[in-house]
């Protein structure tokens, strides 16, 4: 975490390193859901327990409760695992608000119609070490 206090010109940064495995058969559950445009995916693990994501998708996959008609542009999507593992894996919890910037730069589908996140997390057991904590850099 960086915190900038702007009236003492400090900047303070939080270091986290993040222990677990990845192997589904040490996994404490598993949950997959589809998060439509203005919902947020909330991903939540029990204690000593992180999460790892398994897959991600963001687009127009399918039919269902996000994407109510066709139009020609169902099946259009892009594999967004690497960028939900960045914001999500060996963390407790974590947060992505639909639609999302980072996710939009990967759609292959056209712009002006509503997509949606396909996502399935795993909670593993794991360990979150607090490495630095409050080393202050001044700012002149």
């Amino acid at each position: 975490m960086f915190v900038l206090n702007s009236k003492i010109n400090v900047l303070q940064l939080d270091v986290f390193i993040y222990l677990f495995h990845r192997s589904p058969a040490l996994c404490v559950w598993s949950v997959q859901s589809e998060y439509c445009e203005a919902e947020t995916f909330r991903a939540s693990c029990p204690f000593s327990t992180l999460v790892v994501v398994r897959t991600a998708l963001y687009g127009r996959m399918r039919l269902g409760r996000c994407v109510l008609r066709d139009y020609g542009y169902v099946g259009c999507f892009a594999d967004v695992v690497r960028h939900m593992d960045v914001i999500c894996s060996g963390r407790r919890t974590c947060s992505v608000r639909i639609p999302d910037a980072m996710l939009d730069r990967a759609n292959p589908c056209p712009k002006d119609f509503k997509t949606y996140l396909l996502i399935s997390y795993d909670c593993v057991p794991g360990l979150q070490l607090f490495v630095l904590t409050s080393a202050q850099i001044h700012i002149y």
